[in-house]
């Protein structure tokens, strides 16, 4: 079973932050990762499996609000939050 972390900005990156549109994902890693993004009533509202240290996901359909970015590998598991805006 997996660890949950907080990893800071070198192993696991979104910007920007608030975001509007398009939220860019970076990883220092190079393996296969699915993503979660879970709004603050904890609702999943996008799954998503990835395979590159740098993704883009567009956000511009959700709602307003803060939410978190959940990220598993084989061995772990990562979380950041971040604030969808439309300002």
């Amino acid at each position: 079973v997996g660890k949950i972390s907080n990893f800071n900005a070198i192993d696991f990156s979104i910007s920007p932050n608030p975001v509007r549109d398009e939220l860019l994902i970076k990883v220092g890693f190079n393996q296969p990762y699915k993503i979660d993004l879970v709004n603050s009533l904890g609702q999943v509202v996008l799954k998503k499996s990835m395979s590159h240290n740098q993704e883009i996901i567009n956000v511009s359909e959700l709602p307003d609000g803060i939410y978190s970015i959940i990220l598993k590998t084989s061995n772990d598991i990562l979380m950041q939050k971040f604030i969808k805006t439309s300002d």
